[in-house]
């Protein structure tokens, strides 16, 4: 998990710039720009004071591993961007049939 990452989207998301973010955590605008790009890393503690000053909270909790994806995932990573597109629409497609028939799409592509 990337602090760094949580911090910035955790800003990006309650709309806040950098500087009334540092206002908030009684820092300065390039602190909070030195831990959102990764210069600095910021603590598991900055990260959830961060959070809470933007009215967030970090959640953490761990899950069963699914290891049956990884093949799949790297199949399709082989695909070009035309093919991902084109794999897409077909899938896009179906699930309209589907619907229209009144039948529940399950598949994913």
């Amino acid at each position: 998990m990337n602090g760094s990452l949580l911090m910035r989207e955790a800003r990006l998301r309650s709309g806040l710039s950098q500087r009334v973010l540092a206002e908030r955590l009684g820092t300065s605008h390039a602190a909070i720009s030195r831990w959102e790009r990764g210069v600095v890393k910021p603590t598991w503690e900055t990260v959830n004071q961060a959070a809470r000053a933007c009215k967030l909270e970090v959640q953490v909790r761990l899950v069963e591993r699914d290891d049956d994806e990884l093949p799949r995932l790297r199949e399709r990573l082989r695909l070009t961007p035309s093919q991902r597109v084109a794999d897409l629409t077909a899938f896009v497609r179906f699930v309209e049939r589907a619907r229209a028939a009144g039948v529940g799409a399950t598949r994913t592509p």
